[in-house]
């Protein structure tokens, strides 16, 4: 499994809907939970009011690690 950390640069994954490379800044990861699966918050470049704001690791891919 990655870790994700706050400030990572990540891109959206989801194969039955392809998308534009979406390219998003993680703004908070909250701890593993068996109640929570979307725990990382992730603010996209092109973000719009209609977005989502969480999502889970699966759907996630880390384009640039922060330091």
């Amino acid at each position: 499994m990655l870790e994700f950390n706050v400030g990572d640069l990540v891109s959206y994954i989801n194969d039955a809907y392809p998308t534009e490379d979406s390219v998003g800044l993680v703004l908070k990861v909250d701890p593993p939970s068996y109640e929570v699966f979307s725990r990382i918050k992730v603010r996209w470049t092109d973000h719009l009011d209609s977005n989502r704001d969480w999502y889970r690791e699966d759907e996630l891919e880390i384009i640039s690690e922060s330091r």
